[in-house]
């Protein structure tokens, strides 16, 4: 159904290039949906992530900027029908342009040129793990040790 019908599934090896600009790479329209594409631009340090798209409906894509802040790199979402924008490794907005009624138009930025290496685009999902390892740690602790800590006295009234 859908896409997968029509086009078949590719090595998902992202194509990473040095250039005088710092470390660049490309993704297309939905590729940001999957975590595990994006954390290789974060493991090898590109600055500038490119992930052209043609939107239907229109609209800021929701996961493209969690993926630049968790990998540290700059996003620059140039679209054919909908909303061109650029972030920086931060998440704030450097400029957009909207194309949703087909005008032709050019946007010009000055970007970031150098990423920022973060704990997830380091070491990837091992910080949640841990986490997730700690939270049942406790959940036994509290099980097992739970009901032995010392109750206080309680006072008698007498008349």
């Amino acid at each position: 159904m859908g896409e997968a019908a029509v086009f078949e599934r590719g090595p998902t090896i992202l194509q990473i290039v040095d250039s005088p600009h710092g470390r660049l790479s490309v993704a297309i329209c939905k590729d940001m949906s999957f975590p595990r594409l994006a954390l290789q631009a974060g493991q090898a340090g590109v600055d500038i992530m490119l992930t052209g798209s043609s939107d239907f409906p229109t609209g800021i894509t929701l996961n493209d900027p969690y993926r630049a802040v968790e990998n540290g790199f700059t996003l620059i979402r140039p679209t054919y029908d909908g909303i061109t924008y650029a972030m920086d490794p931060y998440e704030r907005l450097l400029g957009q342009m909207n194309r949703e009624f087909g005008e032709a138009g050019i946007m010009y930025l000055d970007v970031p040129t150098e990423g920022v290496r973060t704990a997830y685009g380091r070491f990837g999902d091992w910080l949640g793990w841990l986490s997730v390892a700690l939270v049942g740690l406790f959940a036994a602790g509290a099980v097992v040790f739970g009901d032995r800590a010392p109750r206080p006295h309680s006072l008698e009234v007498k008349n």
